[in-house]
C-alpha cells in the first residue's frame, strides 16, 4: 500500500492549463511525450508555439541528460500535436503523481489521446539496437501507482494500451516502409541498469523490453479515460551470460541513430489515431 500515491496529478497543473488555454485557444488532437534523446520529434510538424516547463505553474523540469523541458504545439498534417520534449522520472525522486503531470495537463485541456515514447533495453533476443517497438502491454515493477481509491487499485485486468490503435500503427508503418514489432515492456524503478539475474527474471515474466518510465503514467491516463499508445526504441540489448556495462550516453547515441525510424513511427501513430474514444 505504501507505493500508492493518492495525490491528484491534475491539481498541481490546473493553473498551467489556464495558461495554455489562453495561449493556444485550441484543444490538441493528441499529446506526445518524447523519451531519452528523442527531442527530434520537434520535426514532426510546423511549430505553432513553444513554452518552457518552468513557465507553466506546477509542471516539473527534468534533470536528466537527453530530456529537454519545452512544450511545443505543432501542426502535423491535419492534427495539432502537443509535444513534451522530455519527462521526469520516479528515479529523480519524484512521486508517481508528479511523473503523470504532463498527461494530467493534457487531460485538463480536453486532449484525450497520448503517445508515450521511451528508450528501452532489449530482453528478447530477436530485438536489436535501433528496433522500434509498439508496446502491447506493461509490467509495473516499480511498486508505484496512482489512485484516488487505493483499495480498488488492484483492478488490473482492463487494458492500458489501446489495442485498436496498436494495429493501426503497425499497418500504417508497414505502408510507410518501416517494420515495427509488438512487445511487452517492464518498467523498473531505476536508475540502475539490470543485473544478469534481473534479466533472467524479466524474461521469465514475459517482458520483451525494460525501461524506467511510462508505465505508471500510462496506467493512470488510461484509468481516467485517455487513449494511450506507447512506442519504444531499443537502445541497448541485454544478456544474462556476460557482464556488460551500459551507459546513458549509449542510450542517447542509439536515439540519435534511429531518429528517422522513430519519427516515422510516431507520425504513423498520429495519422492513424482512431476517431472515436
Amino acid at each position: 500500500m505504501s507505493g500508492i500515491d493518492t495525490s491528484d496529478p491534475c491539481r498541481a497543473v490546473s493553473e498551467a492549463a489556464d495558461v495554455l488555454r489562453m495561449r493556444w485557444n485550441c484543444v490538441p488532437d493528441v499529446a506526445v511525450v518524447a523519451g531519452s534523446g528523442l527531442s527530434v520529434l520537434r520535426t514532426l510538424g510546423t511549430r505553432i508555439d513553444s513554452v518552457r516547463y518552468c513557465e507553466l505553474p506546477g509542471l516539473t523540469t527534468s534533470t536528466v541528460a537527453g530530456h529537454d523541458s519545452e512544450l511545443c504545439l505543432l501542426q502535423c498534417g491535419s492534427s495539432r500535436v502537443a509535444l513534451f520534449t522530455g519527462r521526469v522520472h520516479l528515479y529523480e525522486g519524484h512521486a508517481a503523481s508528479v511523473v503523470a503531470q504532463q498527461l494530467a495537463l493534457m487531460h485538463l485541456l480536453g486532449c484525450s489521446s497520448v503517445i508515450l515514447t521511451n528508450a528501452s533495453g532489449g530482453l528478447n533476443p530477436a530485438r536489436s539496437v535501433g528496433d522500434v517497438v509498439v508496446v502491447s502491454d506493461i509490467i509495473n515493477w516499480t511498486f508505484r501507482s496512482i489512485s484516488r481509491q487505493p483499495l480498488q487499485d488492484h483492478r488490473s485486468n482492463s487494458p492500458v494500451l489501446d489495442d485498436r490503435w496498436q494495429h493501426a500503427i503497425l499497418s500504417a508503418s508497414t505502408l510507410a516502409g518501416v517494420q515495427l514489432n509488438r512487445g511487452v515492456i517492464a518498467q523498473m524503478l531505476g536508475p540502475s541498469y539490470e543485473t544478469r539475474a534481473e534479466i533472467r527474471m524479466l524474461r521469465k515474466c514475459g517482458a520483451d523490453l525494460v525501461g524506467m518510465s511510462s508505465g505508471v503514467e500510462a496506467r493512470w491516463a488510461s484509468s481516467i479515460g485517455m487513449r494511450v499508445a506507447m512506442i519504444s526504441l531499443v537502445t541497448n540489448t541485454l544478456t544474462d551470460t556476460t557482464v556488460r556495462t551500459v551507459s546513458h550516453d549509449e542510450v542517447l547515441e542509439a536515439g540519435r541513430s534511429a531518429e528517422a525510424r522513430v519519427c516515422i513511427a510516431v507520425r504513423c501513430a498520429i495519422e492513424s489515431l482512431p476517431l472515436s474514444v
